[in-house]
């Protein structure tokens, strides 16, 4: 007697089915010269942070929204590379940022290969804070 109603509650399972996923896939393209660029995060506002290479192999900390690109990393604090992580609903993003000082360690904090100084980075209204 158990097994008539298994079954049919197995059968009930089995023929609701979630609809497929949708979505879009946006190619962000890259700073004028780059050939690369990684989308870090998306806010709810559809405010993308990631990162862009320039022709000269440098990374530079970049926004994207509604097709439009910012080069947030310059100038920057000085060093060549910067990336932006992270945005929020206030329009600001945070990141990393090189400076032109070398490490006191010869540490390579950014991961950039360079060895200078990494800082934490508030980028909003225009400038690296």
């Amino acid at each position: 007697m158990l097994a008539v109603p298994l079954t049919a509650a197995a059968q009930d399972t089995q023929q609701r089915t979630a609809p497929p996923t949708r979505y879009t896939v946006t190619d962000l393209g890259t700073l004028p010269g780059g050939n690369f660029s990684q989308p870090f995060f998306i806010n709810r506002y559809g405010l993308v942070s990631g990162s862009s290479s320039l022709p000269d192999g440098t990374q530079h900390a970049i926004l994207w929204l509604d097709g439009l690109t910012g080069d947030i990393g310059a100038p920057g604090l000085g060093g060549p590379n910067s990336i932006a992580f992270g945005d929020n609903e206030r329009f600001q993003s945070a990141g990393e940022a090189e400076t032109s000082t070398p490490d006191p360690n010869s540490e390579d904090f950014c991961g950039f290969g360079t060895h200078l100084t990494c800082l934490p980075v508030l980028w909003q209204d225009g400038g690296i804070f």
